[in-house]
């Protein structure tokens, strides 16, 4: 028993021994004279390291499941040798610099040990070989020191020096990993292991480093440790291939797709089956090539049927039967019109086509992308730009070429391609050249355009308008003729009942959309108890056109609905325009709903139920259709779409509660973004735009309000961050196109009044809220007025702020805070709003306030209480941890150089102002991309604002830039016949602004 006892001691103090060698091993670094070698030498002690820590949680050294070999009374003495020789030799002084090529780089330490540990995790941009799995070993450590009364009693003195070393001599040191690398093969001799437990470990401790740069030194390193090279190897082939693949996809590639409606219950089924009246699809599926061409009049239900052929099983079944023993891949394009660059341009389609080559097969990146593989292969840029569109083409034109293209096949649904943006012939071209390899086919589909009609007519086809009177006769029968009333028809007068059934689809004539508004007007004469006559009346009053049937809609709403329904279309029409694939949330489309006039500060929100929220969406979506006769609906969340809860919760709970308002069809949104549309009088009784958008703004902010109240500690905010990401872009918006500065002030102080009362755990994880508003402010200060001021400048609502100071006659330099309007305006100085600095930073915000008399030498103390100026503190700040463009970089430094910022002083390192500018500018040069040459040009402005100011002297300088800010008059901007705008500068500064043309982009980068 006592024997028992003495080796479960000595398994204790095998972990103090270890952790003294695990230490020891932390304080040997290589020289950086060493040149390139000095990452090599690291990297080889990483490796045994590594391997040493391995062979500790193998064994469960510091766990409460240990090996039980190591209570072995002879294995426990001849561990214990192994590591107390490791530790002798790492600590021998003398040995190490003699002997091993090492030299003494810091003084002894203080010899104190501490049995609590505290680990600080490794960041992404410093992890090293094992470093999980150190933090790992320390923090079980720290736990036995504390817990284990057997430890505190055996150690109660440190025993190691804490001493820096430096690899000195390559050579010799390559002696010392020798000799490192056989203790460890001795500890894993002594408790074997198997080696698919090892192979396990190694892969787990080469994952855990996204270091391209890191892991080609790791394989180098390595030398005869070939499991550590080869998964060194493949790890850094993967993370290659990764972060190419990254660089292709865009956010936004298929959320076209997903918007599309899921087809109504047995539709298309049709289009599996064989008949004379079109080209066999199922045929061509099988066995046919090239391209099948779905043709189709808006409405007719094109997308849908796409997404439903792109997913359906069937489909698959029979391309598999046409791969035959190759390997397919099915991809998608859904062209949109009104969505972003990508969605609607040649370049996003070639993207995705490319993406799902390379994503389906990974071995064919570096042969279709070498440069970029190479690119990619010898950097650790994390700002991989995408492809070129020539890049692009001559990848899956070579694709042809290769050995592997042989062994797969390929077909693409592309939708929608007269939505396409550019030249139609540059897309079908496209198209029909990749169309032409045997391994790849297309089913495209668009609007009967001359284009397509003159590419498409001799290619297998179908008209879909003529064939969906089937799938239409189902919607009727199943909205229509099912209903209770219609039965009670059918019952009184089956003759006539029946002839308004074929009546509706004889007359939509193949055009989903029409029967949809068709049958929504039946169901109110249904709902108004209307006879079989008023309902055939209703049939033919109805326009055969689309955009006749839209207008005869809206003039139908019933007069005192009009304002209301006007408000309603206005809202969404202006949320759909300006961020396209956002939806408008129900929820809070319902609470803004409740108020006669929205704004009031009055306003007293409380916590909702479940079942409250349920009943206000319900409450909305029968106010939808008497108001807006079914143009706008709402629309039930995606169930693979979890993020659009915004209810704090993973408890089951009616999908309505996240369900979003949209447009009856896509095509409504077309008819409405004509402008003579809104003389409609039904129309004329909508908000104007820029009242609009305050309205959002709003609507967002009392939902964000909502949606905070009855949280619990622990639950995700980042529904209620997007909720008031998307009150912030509205804001914005109305802020640029003119809002109303007390409709601004008045959500601006709302917002101020929520940040009060939102629990504080939400608040410190919350992006978008300012926790510590107060502490930006001194006693006396008028924090009301101010915080919304300043929550404006950090906002980067210049319009606003500019009209604040023009209403209040102060002069801008007055502090508002804590710390100058200018340093809110660069650096979120609050700490916690907008978290993440100059994010949403606007050069014409910085303009505007040096125009109006801002200091950017004006003296403050930082928030750690050093003095410092906004110049200074911009100068010093590093960048490229935030998303930001390097041209607003340039131009807030310019426009900072042109306002006085101190030239003379020096930094922190020691560094004069002018040769860390100079050391910007060469890093924005280096990462500007070689299609933004204008870059490159206002890096050459800003060193010549630099020189002039140097000498004194006037300097005229010209933007090749984005557009030129035309929003404040009293700013001097003079643009000449090519469209250049000429900015003068000189002694009467700060009298030019030039708009930033991320101001409004930056934010949607974070959509909700």
């Amino acid at each position: 028993m006592a024997e028992a006892a003495g080796l479960a001691l000595g398994v204790v103090a095998l972990a103090g021994v270890f952790k003294d060698c695990i230490d020891l091993f932390s304080y040997i670094e290589a020289a950086r004279e060493l040149g390139s070698d000095f990452k090599l030498l690291e990297t080889r002690l990483d490796v045994e390291k590594t391997l040493l820590l391995q062979w500790a949680e193998r064994v469960g050294l510091v766990s409460g499941e240990r090996d039980q070999r190591l209570c072995d009374a002879k294995t426990q003495p001849a561990v214990n040798a192994i590591l107390e020789s490791m530790r002798l030799l790492l600590g021998e002084s003398e040995e190490l610099q003699n002997r091993y090529g090492l030299s003494l780089e810091g003084q002894a330490m203080a010899k104190t040990h501490q049995p609590r540990l505290h680990v600080k995790e490794s960041t992404s941009e410093d992890k090293r070989l094992g470093d999980r799995r150190r933090q790992r070993f320390l923090r079980a450590f720290g736990d036995l020191t504390v817990h284990d009364n057997d430890y505190r009693q055996f150690r109660k003195t440190p025993t190691i020096n804490k001493i820096r070393w430096a690899i000195r001599d390559k050579d010799k040191f390559e002696d010392l990993v020798q000799k490192l690398s056989d203790f460890v093969a001795k500890l894993n001799a002594l408790v074997p292991h198997q080696q698919k437990e090892n192979v396990q470990m190694v892969k787990e401790d080469i994952r855990s480093i996204a270091n391209s740069v890191r892991l080609e030194v790791l394989g180098a390193a390595t030398g005869r440790r070939d499991l550590v090279a080869d998964e060194a190897a493949k790890a850094l082939d993967d993370s290659c291939r990764r972060r190419i693949l990254d660089a292709i996809w865009y956010r936004k590639m298929d959320d076209r797709r997903n918007d599309v409606s899921t087809p109504f219950a047995g539709t298309y089924r049709w289009a599996f089956e064989s008949c004379g009246a079109w080209s066999d699809l199922t045929s061509w599926l099988r066995s046919g090539s090239a391209i099948y061409w779905f043709s189709g009049k808006a409405g007719s239900g094109k997308s849908t049927i796409m997404k439903f052929l792109y997913s359906h099983s069937t489909t698959r079944q029979l391309l598999e039967e046409w791969a035959e023993n190759c390997k397919l891949t099915i991809g998608d394009f859904f062209f949109w019109g009104l969505g972003s660059e990508e969605q609607k341009s040649l370049t996003g389609l070639t993207r995705a086509i490319l993406y799902e080559v390379l994503e389906s097969d990974h071995s064919l990146i570096q042969l279709l992308l070498p440069n970029m593989w190479r690119y990619t292969y010898g950097s650790d840029d994390p700002k991989i730009s995408p492809p070129s569109p020539a890049e692009i083409q001559r990848a899956l034109t070579r694709m042809a070429s290769l050995d592997q293209f042989q062994t797969r096949k390929y077909c693409f649904f592309i939708d929608g391609l007269d939505e396409y943006s550019g030249r139609y012939s540059d897309g079908i071209s496209f198209i029909t050249t990749l169309a032409e390899m045997t391994n790849i086919k297309f089913v495209v589909s668009s609007r009967p355009i001359s284009e397509c009609v003159q590419a498409f007519s001799s290619k297998p086809l179908l008209q879909l308008q003529d064939l969906t009177e089937g799938d239409i006769q189902k919607y009727v029968d199943g909205v229509i003729g099912t209903h209770p009333y219609m039965i009670k028809l059918l019952d009184a007068d089956e003759v006539g009942a029946t002839t308004i059934l074929t009546d509706v689809v004889s007359k939509a004539s193949g055009v989903f959309l029409w029967v949809i508004l068709a049958c929504q007007s039946l169901l109110q004469g249904f709902g108004a108890c209307d006879r079989i006559p008023e309902l055939r009346a209703r049939v033919d009053e109805l326009p055969e056109e689309l955009q006749d049937l839209f207008q005869y809609m809206l003039l139908k709403i019933d007069r005192r609905y009009q304002a209301h329904a006007a408000r309603m279309l206005r809202l969404r029409y202006v949320s759909y325009k300006r961020t396209q694939t956002i939806a408008l949330n129900a929820l809070g489309m319902a609470l803004f709903d409740e108020f006669d006039v929205w704004g009031s500060n009055d306003l007293r929100l409380q916590c909702l139920t479940m079942k409250e929220k349920v009943t206000k969406c319900e409450l909305l979506e029968g106010r939808l259709t008497s108001r807006c006769l079914g143009l706008l609906e709402v629309h039930l969340p995606e169930p693979d779409q979890p993020s659009t809860c915004i209810c704090n919760t993973f408890e089951e709970h009616s999908p309505l509660v996240d369900s979003s308002v949209e447009f009856l069809q896509r095509s409504l949104f077309e008819f409405l973004d004509e402008p003579s549309v809104w003389q409609l009088e039904p129309l004329t009784k909508a908000d104007e735009h820029t009242e609009t958008y305050a309205a959002l703004s709003f609507l967002y902010l009392i939902l964000a309000e909502v949606s905070s109240m009855g949280l619990e500690e622990g639950k995700d905010t980042w529904a209620v961050d997007s909720i008031l990401g998307a009150m912030f872009g509205y804001a914005m918006y109305g802020d640029y196109f003119g809002a109303k500065v007390d409709e601004i002030g008045m959500i601006l102080l709302r917002f101020r009044a929520m940040m009060s009362n939102v629990p504080v755990f939400f608040a410190e994880n919350s992006y978008w809220l300012w926790y510590d508003w107060k502490s930006v402010f001194v006693a006396g200060d008028d924090v009301e007025t101010n915080s919304t001021l300043l929550l404006a400048v950090e906002s980067g609502m210049v319009s606003f702020v500019s009209r604040c100071f023009e209403a209040e006659e102060v002069d801008v330099a007055t502090r508002r805070s804590r710390f100058p309007l200018l340093g809110h305006a660069l650096f979120r100085t609050s700490g916690q709003f907008l978290q993440q600095p100059i994010r949403l930073s606007s050069v014409a915000m910085v303009r505007l306030l040096l125009s109006r008399g801002s200091d950017p030498n004006e003296d403050f103390r930082d928030k750690h209480g050093i003095r410092t100026t906004p110049w200074l503190q911009w100068l010093q700040k590093d960048f490229t941890k935030y998303w930001v463009p390097d041209s607003t970089l340039i131009d807030i430094a310019t426009a900072l150089v042109e306002a006085g910022a101190d030239l003379g002083s020096s930094l922190k390192n020691g560094k004069s102002v002018t040769s860390a500018i100079q050391e910007k500018v060469s890093q924005w040069k280096q990462h500007s991309p070689d299609d933004h040459s204008s870059w490159r040009g206002n890096c050459r402005m800003l060193l010549d604002a630099i020189e002039a100011r140097q000498r004194q002297k006037p300097v005229t300088l010209k933007f090749t830039g984005p557009a030129v800010d035309l929003l404040h008059p009293q700013i001097e901007n003079e643009v000449d016949e090519t469209g250049t705008s000429t900015l003068r500068r000189g002694n009467k500064r700060r009298r030019s602004m030039r708009d930033c043309a991320f101001l409004f982009e930056e934010f949607w980068v974070n959509e909700v």
